[in-house]
């Protein structure tokens, strides 16, 4: 196993690289819909499930629709579920806001630490690099989650999408990362699962992407990371 050097900085993503968040999706959906299988029994919940699904896609597949409502996700699965209802002539705004805000308590139960990542993160700031917490989205859902696993001690710096007006993948924010944690581009890594947020954007101004794969999808052809993984424990290989 080649040694990469450590890094005098780490940024680092929360979804999906500390805590498992979309890779809920699907069970998450099951689990509600079937809970409204009365409800929904015009059109089944499986189907229905396939429909939210595509609809999601579609909703998320738009950069700017998707700056706008990944900071209110409650509200962003309201109108998603509402504009599946009216897919199938259902026009029930309060059925399709039970439906969305269920959804948003279960994947709320559901969500989970990542094994052995916390620790990761642990073992990274006891050896001397300087860490920063880089996420999108909003300040109450994701403040939530770092105090919830008690995350909010591992890092020097915490940077919220809806805190600093700014996230990924624009280049500013890694920036002001950096500057907070008084490190260079070519000197720090930044750590997560989305190939352009983590990788190529952060990548551009020189500082080395490290993609997590956990979703287990194909490498764009495109991207370049400078390590790739399956887990964030598994980052230690390279390091210590």
């Amino acid at each position: 196993m080649t040694k990469l050097g450590t890094p005098s900085a780490i940024m680092l993503d929360l979804d999906d690289t500390i805590v498992a968040f979309d890779i809920l999706t699907d069970k998450c959906w099951e689990e509600t819909l079937n809970e409204f299988s009365d409800e929904l029994k015009v059109v089944g919940a499986k189907e229905f499930k396939r429909a939210i699904l595509k609809r999601s896609s579609w909703f998320w597949g738009d950069k700017e629709r998707h700056k706008q409502w990944r900071r209110d996700l409650p509200r962003a699965r309201r109108n998603i579920v509402d504009l599946v209802l009216k897919d199938y002539s259902i026009e029930n705004e309060s059925l399709a806001n039970c439906i969305a805000d269920r959804y948003s308590a279960i994947k709320d139960e559901m969500l989970y630490l990542f094994p052995g990542a916390k620790e990761t993160i642990e073992k990274i700031r006891d050896a001397g690099v300087k860490l920063a917490l880089v996420t999108n989205g909003g300040s109450k859902s994701q403040r939530g989650k770092i105090e919830r696993f008690g995350l909010s001690d591992l890092f020097d710096s915490v940077l919220i999408e809806e805190e600093q007006k700014i996230g990924k993948p624009e280049a500013e924010v890694y920036r002001r990362a950096l500057k907070y944690l008084n490190s260079s581009p070519e000197e720090s890594w930044m750590v997560g699962d989305n190939l352009e947020w983590d990788v190529l954007s952060p990548q551009s101004i020189g500082i080395k992407g490290v993609w997590v794969n956990t979703k287990n999808e194909d490498l764009d052809p495109a991207v370049h990371p400078y390590l790739t993984v399956k887990s964030l424990p598994e980052i230690e290989r390279y390091l210590f």
